[in-house]
């Protein structure tokens, strides 16, 4: 497919954005995190790529541009729109990266998004992206094959696209168990091919139990600080790592409702959403606390 050939550039207030087809890209931190520096140092250098169908504008591609110009209070920001149908919006989302690409498992979520939701034949889909039809079926087995837990956390950036892949060499019904022990231990791509490997070959439950406990004991080698941060530093540090990230999450609340997460990953994030209103006001009390401010604490709130 050829580059789209956008109808206009404007500069479009973020709020008009909808960020839909986000659910099929990763979210990668450390990533994001490159972009809001560059985009504080250097501003927008390439334009946000969107497609304008029935009155909304969606993102194509520059979705952490948007979520890098949120989190640094920008209101507006400069896109190219163009005019094309929903299959061929998300053909280019796989072109659209400098070169770059998407990673398997993005492109995996694309090539299903157009094959259940748009309906096309997986030699269809083959013909579009200049693939053999074996390859359109590999991706398919990829998307379909992970836990719907898992494609969330994936989304969220809870685990790396590595993980994933690793992961889904496992049934479905193992996965999200073996997930959370990644997740609470930090393992590393080493670690988790290894356990998931182990997990394959056990014979019995009791096996693969034994093996989420020891999972990553021992292994991983922290390097030492050349100097231990001061009680100041740590508070600095922490305190712009809740702005920075209070910013986004406020950002992505408000760029599209969480219905466009599918049923079962909006629930999921609501839950976890939940989870953090006491957490919050439990802060907000030990500020106004430090501060020596006086403190209401409501309780029907």
């Amino acid at each position: 497919m050829k580059r789209l050939a956008a109808k206009r550039t404007e500069e479009l207030e973020l709020c008009e954005l909808d960020e839909g087809l986000g659910r099929l890209r990763l979210c990668e931190p450390e990533q994001q995190r490159a972009m809001e520096r560059s985009l504080s140092k250097l501003g927008q250098l390439t334009p946000v790529l969107a497609n304008s169908r029935s009155g909304q504008v969606e993102i194509i591609d520059g979705f952490k541009r948007v979520r890098g110009a949120r989190a640094l209070g920008w209101s507006a920001i400069r896109v190219d729109v163009a005019e094309v149908d929903s299959s061929a919006a998300k053909v280019w989302m796989c072109q659209s990266n400098g070169g770059r690409g998407l990673s398997e498992l993005e492109e995996a979520w694309v090539i299903r998004a157009l094959h259940r939701e748009d309906g096309l034949m997986q030699s269809e889909i083959a013909r579009l992206f200049g693939r053999h039809k074996s390859w359109v079926n590999r991706r398919l087995l990829l998307a379909e094959g992970l836990s719907d837990a898992l494609q969330a956390d994936l989304r969220l950036g809870l685990l790396s696209a590595s993980a994933g892949r690793e992961l889904a060499r496992l049934p479905r019904g193992n996965q999200d168990a073996v997930a959370a022990v990644i997740k609470q231990r930090g393992l590393t791509i080493k670690q988790i091919s290894g356990l998931v490997e182990a997990w394959r070959q056990a014979e019995s439950d009791e096996q693969r139990s034994t093996l989420l406990e020891r999972a990553g004991h021992g292994d991983v080698q922290r390097v030492p600080r050349k100097r231990a941060r001061t009680p100041a530093e740590w508070l600095m540090r922490d305190i712009e790592e809740a702005r920075r990230r209070s910013a986004r999450l406020q950002g992505r609340l408000m760029g599209a409702p969480l219905s466009r997460l599918g049923l079962e990953t909006s629930e999921l994030v609501g839950r976890e959403l939940l989870s953090l209103r006491p957490v919050l006001k439990a802060l907000v009390v030990t500020i106004e606390r430090s501060l020596g401010e006086p403190t209401e604490v409501r309780h029907d709130a």
